[in-house]
């Protein structure tokens, strides 16, 4: 393993700026960082027994979609187990970002024209699922009845919510089913109010994405899942030198890492 110099604080800081000026070398930084953690945990997530169901939740209208389909196509690119369900059977949202069908002919129905039937079927699915990482869409209504019967199928909940207030009726949920929940503020525009306080994401519109935010926030997931199932994993930051791990550490995650919440 590479051992790195310490630099002088005033030269690590403009190696670091240099660094964020160039997005290439950021979402190369992003990119190698998850690469490695995604080999550190290939191997576990393979076998059946080890799925993990992970559930992508919040109010309607928080790029819930957009999010929870990025997660799971930047998984698949690194070659890590991986699926994904619309547990949304009201909006077809599922079926549009995936491309099979186009945002515009998208049918919403309620719950009565869905049916109970495919809303169980949708979740025993979920439920039955195996290998790998399970991205669960779910609705955004809180109060849908099947909620519940949903989340207990997940060890963890990821909120995209716009204030302290919508993720409260979603952290209170999950805390009453006993499932481990983090929490993203998401808008369609920088939340400047929020930005310097909380990992925020914002103008994610219906397109995948495989930008560094994305990718550190994957990053931060697998970490989540980890440390969830007791998997100790190596100093990753080893492979970087400190310039680099600024980056990283300091602005990337600071930003996008669900775990500084």
């Amino acid at each position: 393993m590479t051992e790195f110099p310490s630099i002088p604080l005033e030269d690590l800081a403009e190696e670091a700026h240099k660094i964020l000026e160039d997005q290439k070398l950021v979402y190369d930084l992003a990119g190698k960082r998850l690469a490695l953690r995604t080999v550190e945990l290939e191997a576990y997530l393979s076998q059946p027994e080890n799925t993990f169901r992970l559930a992508i939740v919040g109010p309607p209208n928080r790029s819930k979609t957009t999010y929870a389909y990025s997660v799971y196509s930047v998984l698949k690119k690194y070659d890590l187990s991986t699926h994904y369900l619309d547990l949304d059977l009201y909006t077809e949202s599922g079926l549009a970002i995936s491309g099979m069908i186009d945002w515009a002919q998208r049918t919403k129905r309620t719950l009565e024209e869905v049916g109970e039937e495919k809303i169980l079927e949708s979740i025993k699915t979920f439920g039955n699922l195996k290998g790998g990482i399970v991205v669960g869409d779910f609705p955004g209504k809180i109060d849908d009845p099947y909620q519940t019967q949903r989340l207990k199928q997940t060890e963890l909940a990821i909120i995209l919510a716009k204030d302290h207030e919508e993720i409260k009726e979603w952290s209170d949920l999950c805390s009453t089913l006993g499932v481990k929940y983090r929490w993203l503020i998401s808008e369609t525009e920088p939340p400047l109010k929020y930005e310097i306080l909380y990992p925020s994401f914002y103008n994610l519109t219906r397109n995948v994405r495989f930008s560094p935010m994305i990718l550190v926030s994957v990053t931060s997931i697998l970490e989540e899942i980890a440390a969830i199932r007791n998997i100790t994993l190596s100093n990753v930051g080893a492979h970087f030198s400190q310039p680099e791990r600024v980056v990283l550490e300091e602005v990337l995650d600071f930003h996008f890492s669900i775990q500084n919440v």
